[in-house]
């Protein structure tokens, strides 16, 4: 947002006077003045900022299009991708080197963010996505994720006594409040009374390493832990595990439809990665 005329024609490339008659053009439309002027420049009014606020997602779209067709016309093949944390960290970065030597026409641009949310408004056409789906906003594809398995400190005996064992403080991940519950009713063991609150944590790794330290024990999907099951770093007792109703999907929002090649072939690689392991 400039401040002036002279600002926006200077980022426009227009002349001042160009930018002032289309601001009067767009006015008169309106019938309303959008700016209030003072020695300070233009600032919106309440009717040109609900205005802007209106039209910036139809303008970011119009960018998004545009920017598409840019890269079309000059054979550019670049995906862009958002992919959460704890995901890109423990499954998408390893695997991505792979996908760069097979497919080195290709230039991949993603964004790691920490929580499930709408889509950002750069483009992205394939987005990890965490939860039971379907979408109604978006198609969707189960990749992995579903089976979790209990975690305990390294010092636990593998077969501990269930009362010790679940004496023990619990921990939660924000996205998962759930966890123990599902976890008690697949094991078909009627969920002790605990009357501490579960600490809750929202980045996985951050909750695997509580556990490492001996904060407590948690519920985790088995691929984010299965370097430190391998390790000893954390220990699965009793080999108890269930397959939980949330993972994480591949999904592609209904108005990036139909997806470019780059990002089809993308896509097709990381369900098929997924599904062979």
């Amino acid at each position: 947002m400039r401040r002036s005329c002279s600002e926006a024609a200077l980022q426009l490339g227009l002349t001042q006077s160009a930018v002032s008659k289309q601001i009067q053009t767009v006015e008169g439309f309106i019938g309303l003045p959008l700016f209030s002027r003072s020695k300070g420049g233009l600032i919106p009014n309440a009717i040109g900022a609900r205005l802007l606020n209106d039209l910036r997602p139809l303008l970011d779209e119009l960018e998004r299009v545009c920017d598409r067709a840019s890269r079309e016309a000059t054979n550019r093949k670049v995906v862009i991708v958002r992919v959460l944390a704890s995901f890109a960290d423990r499954w998408f970065l390893p695997r991505l080197s792979e996908f760069l030597a097979e497919h080195p026409e290709i230039d991949i641009q993603f964004s790691t963010f920490l929580v499930t949310s709408d889509f950002d408004r750069g483009g992205a056409e394939l987005e990890v996505r965490f939860g039971t789906g379907p979408w109604l906003d978006a198609d969707s594809t189960p990749l992995l994720g579903h089976t979790r398995v209990l975690i305990a400190p390294p010092d636990t005996p593998p077969d501990m006594p269930l009362d010790a064992l679940f004496g023990k403080q619990r921990l939660v991940h924000a996205q998962s409040p759930d966890a123990w519950n599902e976890f008690f009713t697949a094991q078909k063991i009627d969920m002790p009374v605990d009357k501490r609150l579960p600490l809750v944590f929202d980045i996985t790794q951050a909750m695997v390493r509580a556990v490492r330290i001996g904060m407590g024990i948690a519920v985790v999907p088995r691929i984010f832990v299965e370097e430190e099951l391998a390790r000893g770093e954390v220990v699965n007792p009793h080999g108890f595990f269930y397959e939980g109703r949330f993972g994480y999907h591949l999904v592609v929002q209904h108005r990036m439809r139909p997806l470019s090649q780059a990002a089809q072939i993308l896509h097709d690689w990381i369900v098929a990665k997924a599904r062979n392991g």
